[in-house]
């Protein structure tokens, strides 16, 4: 029912909404702090939270710059 209504899977959905999570805390917090991406984004360990990343940004983390998001 839930794919039907939103277009998407629940799981493909939680990581749409973790993913815009990390984003909004990278554009926040300009040190890339591993435990706090860990802890606060239920990821296994930061590996896991850059293979993540990486995946769906097509860059690292710590390449990432507000101006990739806004037209500055």
């Amino acid at each position: 029912m839930f794919q039907e209504i939103i277009g998407i899977s629940p799981e493909r959905f939680s990581q749409v909404i973790r993913f815009q999570s990390s984003l909004m805390f990278l554009d926040y917090n300009s040190s890339l702090q591993g435990y706090e991406i860990t802890n606060d984004f239920g990821f296994y360990d930061q590996s896991h939270f850059i293979r993540f990343f990486k995946k769906r940004m097509g860059k690292l983390p710590s390449f990432v710059k507000p101006s990739d998001f806004y037209n500055t």
